[in-house]
């Protein structure tokens, strides 16, 4: 079941570091290991600022939300994932300690966790970046997992759910419990895995 976390704007994400981070997608050689830090409530758009000031790579995936108060206009970037900030390398909580937000780190234990993680990190960033409407999903879904061939999502992994006209596309974080589920506006060629 999703939230009302819509990200409607093909914007570019403001809380990755470095800005070019996903543009290899995942590594042939290996996959990146991500550490999933889990921050204080309402802290996650700061601890982005502070790893980025201290040249850790990171990425807090985002979603605009537009709100009206006052008769003024107000567009806000909001944690899609909220809480967590994923950033590269293997951390200890200690490396954080200088902030003081960060409640617990949840790291990958195998191999297999590792790669997952990379490919769910690397399908969420074209999600959010896709222009297609992204929202919170806190609920398993099995389904058919498939690899989208073409568009703004190419190379997206998830599963598949036939709703709406078009369907949806789950990009599920097994480690955390949560993910996302991508509104898909057009047809896409999808192939099964």
């Amino acid at each position: 079941m999703a939230t009302g976390n819509v990200c409607t704007t093909p914007d570019p994400q403001p809380f990755v570091f470095p800005p070019n981070l996903f543009e290899q997608g995942p590594q042939a050689s290996g996959a990146v290991f991500w550490s999933c830090l889990r921050a204080r409530p309402r802290w996650e758009k700061k601890l982005a600022a502070w790893l980025r000031v201290y040249g850790f790579c990171h990425f807090l995936p985002t979603y605009r939300k537009e709100s009206i108060s006052h008769r003024k206009r107000r567009v806000t970037d909001m944690p899609l994932l909220p809480g967590y900030v994923f950033v590269v390398g293997d951390h200890k909580k200690e490396s954080f300690k200088e902030i003081q937000s960060v409640a617990y780190i949840i790291k990958p234990n195998c191999d297999e966790e590792v790669r997952d993680l990379d490919l769910e990190l690397n399908s969420l960033w074209k999600a959010v970046n896709s222009g297609e409407t992204v929202r919170l999903r806190q609920h398993y879904h099995p389904g058919q997992r498939i690899v989208v061939r073409n568009g703004p999502l190419e190379g997206t992994i998830g599963v598949f759910l036939k709703e709406g006209s078009h369907g949806k596309l789950i990009i599920w974080m097994d480690l955390l419990g949560i993910g996302a589920e991508v509104e898909l506006s057009q047809a896409y060629e999808i192939e099964a895995l």
